[in-house]
């Protein structure tokens, strides 16, 4: 067998259901050169921004929130809530590359910061990365208890649903928020979803689950009040048609960093998320609730 095709062959058998094998730095780099630099979910900082802007215990409490990024991934949403709120952040994520990159990132960022904020707003005393499994460790977070806890797209990895909720509420404040966004499906039987969004959902190892059905009726069931899970797959949908615009004009600056069968993975995977959510199987959720 040729390089090449060994190459070829070695990227087919990866077995993307392993964590530090579908967040590999490989991966993950093609990711940031759409959201951003330590940004890996889809509208990178503008969508964060967006949703976290809605949270009023980050504005009222400011440098005595305390907050959990569960999924923290390359850490750009934990240096956004430390820099935008002045918060405390613990970020867990279970890929050795995604803590890794984070560290490398709070490492280089944070004297910029400090000099421009003239404050060390991102330093170890207040944003930390632990690599690790939150459904284990949960319990061995001294940082705790927390006044939010946040993830984007996440959740899905998840298969225990309702003991990742209790987990979640047992580390949190009485009063604290819990705000997340996750891929789901829809509530159309197995069957009558597209082939290609069956495989997508078993070769990745998701546990999706419908936006209200699934997880309104989950994270109430785990205690939490004031509970709203909304469907937001029509502004999932939005942002998808946007990048896929982004990455077709950038294609020659893309292909100077990477691949050409990165860029038509990338192409691929854009396209045939916007087929699946415009085909109402896949959904794409924001879930608020309170402790």
């Amino acid at each position: 067998m040729g390089g090449q095709q060994a190459k070829e062959a070695k990227k087919t058998e990866e077995d993307l259901t392993n964590m530090d094998v579908r967040y590999a730095r490989a991966h993950i780099l093609p990711y940031e050169w759409i959201w951003g630099t330590s940004w890996v979910s889809p509208g990178g900082k503008a969508m964060t921004k967006e949703l976290l802007d809605a949270v009023p215990v980050l504005r009222a409490k400011g440098k005595d929130t305390i907050a959990l990024d569960v999924g923290s991934g390359s850490g750009g949403a934990g240096f956004f809530m430390a820099c935008e709120y002045g918060c405390k952040v613990v970020g867990v994520d279970i890929a050795r590359d995604m803590v890794a990159l984070s560290k490398e990132y709070q490492a280089e960022f944070a004297p910029g910061i400090k000099f421009e904020l003239e404050e060390d707003r991102i330093g170890a005393d207040r944003v930390q990365f632990l690599q690790g499994d939150f459904m284990e460790m949960s319990h061995n977070l001294s940082q705790g208890p927390f006044d939010f806890v946040w993830s984007r797209d996440s959740f899905l990895h998840i298969a225990d649903k309702a003991g990742l909720f209790s987990k979640i509420y047992n580390c949190m404040k009485p009063g604290g928020t819990l705000l997340f966004t996750d891929y789901c499906k829809s509530g159309k039987k197995l069957e009558d979803m597209s082939e290609g969004f069956q495989h997508y959902m078993t070769k990745k190892g998701y546990t999706l689950v419908e936006p209200e059905a699934g997880y309104g009726k989950i994270v109430r069931a785990a205690g939490f009040k004031n509970v709203k899970a909304e469907d937001a797959s029509q502004k999932f949908l939005a942002v998808l048609k946007r990048e896929l615009k982004f990455i077709e004009a950038g294609k020659a600056d893309f292909l100077k960093k990477f691949t050409q069968e990165e860029y038509d993975s990338l192409i691929t995977g854009w396209s045939n998320k916007i087929e699946w959510v415009s085909a109402g199987d896949m959904k794409w959720c924001t879930v608020m609730a309170t402790k």
